[in-house]
């Protein structure tokens, strides 16, 4: 995270005997679970999303910057290949029809799996329609917390998931927001690379990988030139019919349900010097 120009971990509580400095508090709603709960804020993740969008657009402290990135815990952000994804994205649409060489300097929202990015122009337009957009359902409401934008479409009012709220929420404002990629992590979005690698792959688990040892093989696609260097290399080897898909993981900028603590400091070390 040190390597993006700037971060913020949003809680709904400080946590104890660590730096804070980068920690901001939001009061999110009660719900029917506790926190300690396994179930609390199951695939309702907008109940934190809302307040902490509420600060964002109430406060300064996300002007500055060109795009805004919404990332999980157990993602692994890479900052210089997020950065060479955008780009690249930018100069697909750039080369696409009228319409997307006209969205590239307008309000546009990216899907790199199930995390999203916002740039300058959309957050200024979500700030001017917060007074609406904000609204989330009552504390008497099943769907307490989660955005009024939602009411009445997929998952409603039991969940709501950011993969289903954000994709909705740029078709809900007053002018629509153009969306590229695709919201679902380990899909490869038609004409643009593969942005999130999912380790809750199938592959993953019939590999007999675990994190460490599947970090080490995608530190060794990052010096492969293609995908043919790829299947040479583990050409007679137990993981011959995954070379395909560990290349795969070689530029994508975020990696998912990365929650090996061991195997995410040595990917830091290995692929994010």
């Amino acid at each position: 995270m040190d390597k993006c120009d700037g971060h913020a971990i949003f809680s709904p509580d400080m946590p104890k005997d660590v730096n804070t400095s980068d920690v901001i508090a939001v009061t999110l709603p009660a719900q029917d679970q506790f926190p300690s709960d396994k179930q609390y804020l199951y695939h309702r993740n907008m109940v934190g999303l809302m307040p902490t969008w509420d600060h964002l657009v109430k406060n300064k402290i996300a002007d500055n910057y060109d795009w805004l990135v919404n990332v999980e815990f157990d993602h692994m952000l890479m900052p210089q290949k997020l950065r060479n994804s955008i780009a690249e994205y930018m100069k697909i649409l750039e080369s696409g029809k009228a319409s997307e060489k006209e969205n590239v300097n307008g309000s546009m929202m990216l899907m790199f799996g199930n995390a999203f990015l916002f740039n300058d122009k959309m957050f200024r337009q979500m700030r001017e329609e917060w007074p609406t957009l904000g609204q989330v359902a009552p504390a008497s409401e099943t769907a307490k917390g989660c955005p009024m934008f939602l009411k009445g479409k997929m998952e409603w009012p039991e969940h709501c998931s950011q993969d289903i709220a954000y994709p909705s929420m740029v078709t809900m404002m007053q002018k629509e927001v153009p969306a590229y990629g695709d919201p679902g992590c380990g899909h490869k979005p038609d004409r643009f690379p593969l942005a999130c690698y999912e380790l809750a792959s199938s592959y993953v688990a019939e590999s007999g990988l675990d994190q460490v040892e599947l970090t080490m093989q995608m530190s060794a696609v990052q010096t492969m030139p293609n995908e043919e260097a790829a299947k040479t290399a583990y050409q007679g080897s137990k993981l011959e019919k995954f070379a395909k898909a560990l290349y795969d993981s070689k530029d994508a900028p975020l990696v998912h349900h990365f929650n090996d603590a061991l195997a995410r400091k040595l990917a830091r070390e290995l692929m994010d010097p």
